[in-house]
């Protein structure tokens, strides 16, 4: 053998005895989301993880599944999901979420975002989760607290709230929360359990209780164009001023809203999912609530209710509609 071929043949050898011959495969995020694929947030989501450098077919591959608005399909595209081995899901609302954590036990699940009782639901808890889900709270106890304290504030000589909770939601103890939440503005709280379906009966049960305003939670019910028109105007027909955690309902008509910013949650999410990928658990990653929120205030409603909202309130304002 001549020496050329013999230093060939050797550096050929190390070079397989210390490389593999296969390539590892990217990391595989799956993705299993509410909507279709045309909606902006799926690029804001896109856009969020590559900057923090995973981009899909490049450094990670994305395996999308959209239910196209129909929950009742979530089950079976998260079960779907797991057929291809994700290193993480990532999804988003209550039956998202629920879908995900029912489907797998040991793939981490990241949620951005669902429901704080949803969340303490399925993770055990927010500061510590227990299993292999993580991730955000769409809207808090305080944040609603904090609705009520501005609908005092707008409405000074308020002193009796209704609370709009949907019927098939787990809002056990929601009230008594609130209630000592609020105790120093010394105001008294309803429960009305409603939906789209027999809403008009839910504002009549607030008119015969003579309640001066009424919260509207964060149920992803609620959560609709159709609820958010036909109850800010069953509100303004009855006269009730309507606060929310959700600005379209103070576009409509209700009063106003401290709503979440929800693209500050989508990238505070893709952290969640980059820090996993990278070797961290669900349970080192305590569950947050949002930080970031956006106050609207609806004036042409405030004149419709005969409401003069203090100018020291307009001033914190986001956006004042008139």
């Amino acid at each position: 053998m001549r020496r050329r071929e013999f230093i060939t043949l050797l550096a050929g050898a190390g070079f397989a005895a210390g490389a593999p011959v296969a390539q590892t495969r990217r990391p595989r995020l799956g993705m299993l989301m509410v909507g279709n694929e045309a909606m902006p947030l799926v690029l804001e989501r896109r856009a969020a993880l590559a900057e923090l450098g995973w981009i899909d077919g490049r450094t990670i591959d994305f395996v999308w599944r959209f239910a196209d608005g129909h929950e009742d399909r979530l089950p079976a595209l998260a079960a779907d999901l797991i057929s291809f081995d994700p290193d993480v899901i990532f999804t988003h609302s209550n039956q998202g979420a629920r879908a995900a954590a029912r489907a797998t036990r040991t793939i981490p699940v990241v949620v951005g975002a669902a429901g704080e009782e949803t969340m303490i639901e399925i993770a055990g808890g927010l500061a510590r989760p227990t299993g292999n889900v993580t991730g955000l709270t769409l809207v808090s106890h305080d944040q609603h607290a904090k609705c009520l304290e501005l609908l005092k504030e707008a409405h000074g000589t308020a002193a009796r709230f209704a609370i709009l909770v949907e019927r098939q939601g787990n809002f056990g103890g929601y009230l008594e929360a609130l209630s000592s939440a609020l105790a120093p503005l010394k105001v008294d709280l309803i429960r009305v359990d409603a939906d789209e379906v027999d809403l008009e009966a839910a504002f009549a049960t607030m008119t015969a209780a003579r309640v001066e305003g009424v919260l509207i939670t964060a149920a992803p019910a609620f959560n609709t164009a159709t609820m958010h028109r036909k109850a800010s105007k069953l509100a303004l027909e009855a006269r009730i001023p309507l606060v929310a955690t959700f600005e379209e309902f103070a576009r409509e008509g209700g009063l106003l809203a401290l709503s979440t910013n929800y693209r500050a949650l989508i990238r505070r999410s893709a952290t969640y999912v980059d820090k996993i990928l990278k070797g961290a658990k669900p349970g080192e990653l305590p569950i947050e609530r949002p930080t970031m929120f956006t106050l609207t205030i609806n004036l042409n409603a405030a004149k419709s209710l005969g409401i003069t909202v203090p100018p020291s309130l307009l001033a914190r304002a986001d956006e004042v509609i008139e």
